[in-house]
């Protein structure tokens, strides 16, 4: 058996254009055939080696890649070993059996593989065998004019090229019409979260707040510990539905982003202590950054969030036990590698979040990002973690990647871009100095629930508190009492307004006024500065403990 690629020397071009073999038969060498620029690879099985030297060297001219055999078996071997083979011609006749049979073998493990019988003795029947294992020609030996054979080959490759692109297109519009279902989910989903978040995170304010409120006044009062706890309840479930409301709009691309310049080690330290009460206490948790991280640019709650869907969800894979490890280090990325994961930056932070867990199969991985798939039983999750976690990550700039195995873990890997712009740090404010000391806080909520519990927060935290509902009472306010207003917290959507126009307008009036911006939703991202002044923001829902440390911030900045 000969096997010739290309890649090997190739055989001396025959010097005469008329080659008589010894068998007596005539060939005619015409011009070859315009070669393709990717070879058509071709199994000629034949036992006789003056028609295998033929065929080899009229098939080398016309640019063909040959693999030679002479027996079945043998064409069998190489079908499978020098795969995918694009044209097989068979002679009907083998030592060792029937021609017929390669060809079986062959269209059983490639079925695009097109085959030509040649044959001695032209006959219906030998044709209608032909036809009855898929071939799709035939030639009679002797070959009196080898164009007629080179025209059926590239007739056959042909079909078999146009058929595999044609598979391919096919593939590529299934694939392309799921993309499209999995958008217009999205979309609906988007639409829907989009439409509820803005009241139903007005509704938490009121809900968070006014447990927290009352909860204050039972501690002051000294109320029954019943009652304390059914308070405290009733706030840790404000959280949570919180928690859910802001998975459903990051996923769906719809949720207010603050970004900053942030380093993912001062995050993972920060959030370390939260995830430490989250986990049983056969899970052990191992958080660690390298000292020089690069720092990145992105919303610190939708960092945090991640971190945390990310961590939930290996714990959730330790049924058992295990070992969760969070890691932070710089990864400067090649071209190429930038390319393959889909992202420009040279330079990115790796957040990788490794688990020891039971692992993912293959089909689970290709629908782990997918919102609402899960693999837990029916209500203990709502499928949405690592849809968040995508849509954070793609919101930021960056890629992810994910590598399991059953039985041996799961890692995480989360590429965000670095930037080259300095990391401001944020000053810790005591609890004791969460109080006002009287300064006047012009609040601007449309919600006249959510306008009053904020008045009641304000008011009993020291300050005093002028609250409108509209843009235009903000700016009769700011022209009534404009000497003694130092901060504007207003709503960024407004009946009559937007709230950026508020305090565009309240700093035209006050250059020195501090401004707060908040929102539930939204889908731009909130400005950092408004001319020379920074904006602080604060997301729907929020707690007293979070307004008031934001407020006391941006006052002593």
């Amino acid at each position: 058996m000969t096997t010739s690629f290309g890649r090997t020397p190739k055989r001396q071009a025959l010097r005469d254009p008329m080659v008589r073999c010894r068998t007596g038969w005539r060939t005619t060498m015409t011009t070859p055939l315009q070669p393709t620029a990717d070879p058509v690879r071709v199994l000629v099985v034949d036992d006789e080696k003056v028609v295998q030297m033929l065929l080899e060297t009229v098939l080398a001219q016309d640019g063909c890649e040959v693999v030679l055999a002479d027996t079945v078996a043998t064409a069998i071997s190489c079908a499978r070993a020098y795969a995918p083979i694009d044209v097989a011609l068979v002679d009907k006749n083998l030592p060792d059996g029937s021609g017929l049979d390669v060809m079986r073998a062959i269209k059983a493990d490639q079925p695009d593989c097109e085959t030509i019988l040649m044959t001695g003795y032209a006959s219906l029947d030998s044709a209608i065998e032909a036809l009855h294992v898929g071939a799709y020609d035939y030639v009679l030996k002797p070959f009196d004019d080898v164009n007629d054979l080179r025209v059926k080959l590239r007739n056959a490759a042909d079909k078999r090229r146009l058929r595999a692109a044609t598979t391919a297109l096919s593939q590529e519009l299934d694939e392309t019409q799921r993309q499209l279902v999995q958008a217009q989910k999205m979309e609906a989903v988007g639409r829907l979260a989009g439409g509820i978040a803005h009241d139903f995170n007005n509704l938490l304010v009121v809900i968070l707040n006014y447990a927290q409120l009352a909860a204050q006044v039972a501690e002051d009062v000294d109320a029954p510990a019943d009652l304390r706890a059914y308070l405290a309840n009733v706030v840790d479930a404000g959280r949570s539905a919180a928690a859910l409301t802001r998975q459903l709009l990051a996923f769906s691309r719809k949720q207010v982003v603050a970004p900053e310049v942030l380093s993912v080690g001062d995050v993972l330290a920060a959030v370390q202590r939260l995830l430490a009460r989250t986990l049983p206490d056969n899970v052990v948790l191992s958080v660690s950054a390298a000292d020089d991280l690069w720092p990145v640019k992105m919303d610190r709650g939708q960092l945090e969030q991640l971190v945390v869907n990310l961590v939930v969800n290996a714990r959730d894979a330790l049924p058992d036990g295990g070992e969760i490890r969070v890691t932070a280090a710089n990864a400067p990325l090649s071209p190429d590698d930038a390319r393959s994961l889909g992202i420009e930056p040279s330079r990115c932070v790796r957040l990788s979040v490794e688990d020891t867990g039971v692992g993912m199969a293959p089909e689970v991985v290709a629908q782990a990002f997918e919102p609402f798939f899960t693999t837990k039983p029916e209500g203990k999750g709502t499928g949405l973690g690592l849809a968040t976690v995508r849509a954070i990550v793609d919101q930021a700039g960056g890629a992810i990647q994910v590598a399991s195995e059953i039985g041996r873990g799961t890692q995480f890997s989360i590429y965000l871009p670095a930037t080259e712009e300095p990391e401001r740090r944020s000053r810790t404010i005591p609890a004791v100095r969460l109080q006002g000391a009287g300064e006047t806080v012009l609040l601007v909520e449309d919600d006249a629930r959510v306008r009053a519990v904020i008045a009641h927060v304000l008011d009993r935290a020291g300050y005093r508190a002028i609250a409108v509902g509209s843009a235009e009472d903000a700016l009769s306010a700011l022209d009534r009492d404009a000497g003694d207003i130092q901060l504007v917290l207003s709503d960024l959507m407004l009946p009559d307004a937007s709230g950026i126009d508020v305090i565009e307008r309240a700093i035209a009036r006050r250059p020195g006024l501090h401004a707060v911006l908040m929102s539930g939703y939204a889908t731009a991202t909130v400005p950092g500065r408004i001319g020379d002044r920074d904006i602080a923001f604060i997301a729907k829902p929020f707690t007293e403990e979070r307004l008031l440390g934001v407020l006391r911030e941006v006052l002593d900045s």
